[in-house]
């Protein structure tokens, strides 16, 4: 079973929900994240950590709370909501066209708030780590900052991205731009 469960490339939620995640920014999120990430300034990342209750459990579609904090900072411990990714499950039908019957937890995805997918991939070690366009979470310490990343680096991690994580983070940007330009035509319309 052990070995079986090495090469397994999806989670389970018992796990998800059961380890403290080391969390860090990607260098592709930018100054203003990697500035007050721990990690990017030498000390021990954040901590995440994955809450679903019993009620959330038996849905189709387990979703919960991410508890996210640094344990060494004393800053305020910060509530998110996340949810697996929902994938279509298809079928051929006997004309060989391909009907989307419905959609299934993928169990390789996680999304917490609005922010782009994460993508969850097993790792050498055996750890498990998730990864969108701008953040990595390994179920195992990460290393210093300037030690070897390995499979883990932004490098690396970069070139496993998937074509929907690209697309998340364009439309989360998408989403930024217009309400910013909404905001600011309303203090043009107030100024008027």
């Amino acid at each position: 079973i052990s070995l079986h469960d090495a090469i397994r490339s999806w989670i389970t939620l018992e796990e998800l929900t059961t380890f403290a995640w080391n969390f860090r920014f990607k260098e592709l999120a930018g100054d203003v994240w990697t500035n007050d990430d721990p990690w990017w300034n030498g000390r021990k990342p954040r901590k995440v950590a994955f809450h679903c209750d019993e009620l959330h459990r038996k849905k189709r579609c387990p979703r919960g709370v991410m508890e996210w904090f640094d344990e060494h900072s004393g800053e305020e411990r910060q509530f998110l909501s996340w949810k697996f990714l929902l994938r279509k499950v298809h079928r051929i039908t006997e004309k060989s066209e391909i009907r989307y019957d419905r959609v299934a937890p993928s169990w390789r995805g996680v999304q917490v708030q609005n922010f782009p997918g994460e993508l969850i991939l097993r790792t050498s070690n055996w750890g498990w780590v998730m990864h969108s366009t701008w953040v990595v979470y390994t179920s195992f310490p990460l290393p210093i900052k300037g030690d070897d990343e390995g499979e883990i680096s932004d490098q690396v991690l970069h070139s496993k991205l998937l074509p929907w994580q690209w697309q998340g983070a364009d439309e989360y940007n998408r989403t930024l731009e217009s309400e910013s330009s909404s905001s600011d035509e309303s203090v043009n319309d107030l100024g008027d």
